[in-house]
């Protein structure tokens, strides 16, 4: 039995809306606050990281009922990341318990920033913004692992711009699949990748 292939293919965004908006203030507040650009209680960033990371585990599993498993596998462990920084900073910031090794943080951070250059590397036939989304990502979580062990405020600051980046990303990503499926038109273009039956593919702007 021959496989039916569609037409064309659509890979311009495979995450849903609601959780590139959770993304979005965490991967920005998050070095912005430890880079004291912005001035954000420990409670109040707890308070963010939970109610963001919450958000993108309940995306990223209603994706996967969906069949959207690329943004499952994306969404679920990005939310249990930001969950784990309560432990990490958060819960030592407020003095319960203490605080982990430069070493520990370091590598933990670096293993997370892999973790989004994996994604980068995928998001290729994806979106431009996206793929930004992704990249700054991966830059400010390597930032931070090497702000961590070696102390430098240079590190924090770009681990800040890049962690703002990719909050700008994710926010405009999220609003653009929101408005466009809304309005059943394309109000904010995200420039996707459409592939034909064969394969070949060429940029698009799509909804």
């Amino acid at each position: 039995m021959k496989q039916i292939i569609p037409a064309h293919r659509n890979f311009s965004c495979t995450l849903p809306p609601l959780g590139l908006l959770a993304l979005a203030p965490t991967i920005s507040l998050y070095p912005l606050s430890r880079a004291d650009i912005l001035h954000i209680s420990p409670s109040l960033l707890g308070l963010i990281l939970i109610l963001g990371g919450a958000t993108q585990i309940s995306a990223g599993l209603d994706a996967r009922r969906n069949g959207n498993h690329s943004g499952a596998a994306t969404l679920i462990p990005l939310g249990l990341f930001w969950l784990s920084l309560l432990g990490l900073y958060i819960f030592p910031a407020l003095g319960l318990g203490a605080r982990p090794s430069a070493v520990a943080m370091t590598s933990y951070l670096s293993l997370w920033g892999l973790f989004a250059a994996i994604l980068y590397l995928g998001s290729f036939r994806q979106s431009r913004i996206i793929r930004l989304l992704f990249g700054a990502m991966m830059i400010s979580l390597l930032a931070l692992g090497l702000a961590e062990i070696r102390g430098n405020s240079v590190f924090l600051q770009c681990a800040a711009i890049a962690g703002a980046a990719s909050g700008l990303a994710a926010l405009y990503a999220g609003l653009a699949r929101s408005l466009n499926r809304r309005m059943q038109r394309t109000i904010m273009p995200l420039r996707g990748w459409q592939a034909d039956a064969k394969g070949n593919g060429h940029e698009q702007v799509a909804p």
